[in-house]
């Protein structure tokens, strides 16, 4: 598959320069994943990630998990991080029959892979579906494959927010990231003074709090604790799919535009080069019938010298 996306498309307007452009990015991407793999360390991926261009970072995203995959190792995001939660998608999902996700994992009807459980065929559970929206157990369990996977991350203390992701304000989930960050969640109550707004951890990561009010005042004793989605490999393939796709759209748009201009050219060129030619055979059209109306006139004072000469001579 690589080899046929690296190769050089027949209908580019310059497949030598295309490959070599592609060669040298392959070059830089395989010294940064040399690097990166042998150290292990993912805040030295992600620093190299941001010096690329958009362009080359997703084509190292993309490059790091074929070569992972070579390698043996995981170089997608389906397997859990160790700061990974998951929460159902939607928080009150029932299927058809009136079960919630809850059941589902209980009553081994499916499983954390997305499968069917070993006791579904005796669940008596066909649809599965909620009437409304028709979205799946496997699509809005967590406990079944699906939910919506984040990662918890820490902001820096004194901050309402963090660098990336949004400040956690789920009181379940702020729950489950207590945990993640080996803390302790103390309790949920509405301060508008005292506590930043949303879930909030203390210096030494000891107690975790979810201040409810929208607001509520930074604090210097206080990090934001923020949720940032994870992508899947599917979903990442898919958006590598994209912008392959706007990145051919981009290069056929440069061509036609490059290919129009040329054509405009050519055209004026012509247009010079037949103006051109038109006012030379008028200038020589003029200068022509100029000689012929000299000539005529020489012509004509010819004849009238001869014709006054002879009547002189017949007087005489």
């Amino acid at each position: 598959r690589e080899q046929l996306w690296m190769a050089p498309r027949p209908d580019r307007a310059a497949p030598v320069r295309r490959s070599a452009a592609i060669a040298m990015k392959a070059a830089r991407q395989a010294a940064a994943l040399v690097t990166i793999l042998a150290c292990g360390a993912p805040a030295l991926a992600a620093k190299v990630k941001e010096a690329l261009p958009h362009g080359e970072a997703r084509s190292l995203r993309r490059g790091r998990r074929n070569v992972a995959a070579l390698l043996g190792v995981s170089g997608g995001t389906a397997s859990p991080t160790n700061n990974e939660v998951c929460m159902d998608s939607p928080r009150d999902w029932k299927s058809s029959t009136g079960h919630p996700c809850s059941d589902y994992v209980s009553l081994n009807w499916c499983t954390p892979s997305g499968k069917y459980g070993s006791a579904w065929e005796h669940s008596g559970e066909v649809a599965a579906l909620t009437k409304s929206d028709k979205v799946s157990a496997f699509d809005a369990c967590c406990g079944c494959g699906g939910g919506n996977r984040m990662t918890v991350v820490q902001g820096a203390l004194g901050a309402q927010e963090c660098k990336e992701g949004e400040v956690i304000r789920d009181e379940q989930l702020c729950r489950e990231a207590a945990g993640k960050l080996s803390a302790q969640f103390s309790m949920a109550a509405h301060w508008p003074v005292g506590h930043p707004a949303g879930c909030h951890v203390d210096p030494q990561r000891q107690s975790v709090w979810l201040n409810t009010h929208s607001e509520g005042n930074s604090h210097g004793g206080y990090a934001p604790i923020c949720s940032v989605a994870v992508k899947d490999t599917a979903e990442e393939d898919a958006e590598d799919d994209d912008d392959d796709e706007d990145d051919d759209d981009d290069e056929d748009a440069a061509a036609a535009a490059k290919a129009a201009k040329e054509a405009k050219e050519a055209k004026k060129e012509a247009e010079e080069a037949k103006a051109a030619k038109e006012a030379k055979e008028a200038k020589e059209a003029k200068e022509a019938q100029e000689a012929k109306e000299a000539r005529e006139a020489k012509e004509k004072a010819e004849r009238e010298a001869k014709r006054k000469a002879a009547i002189a001579a017949a007087k005489e």
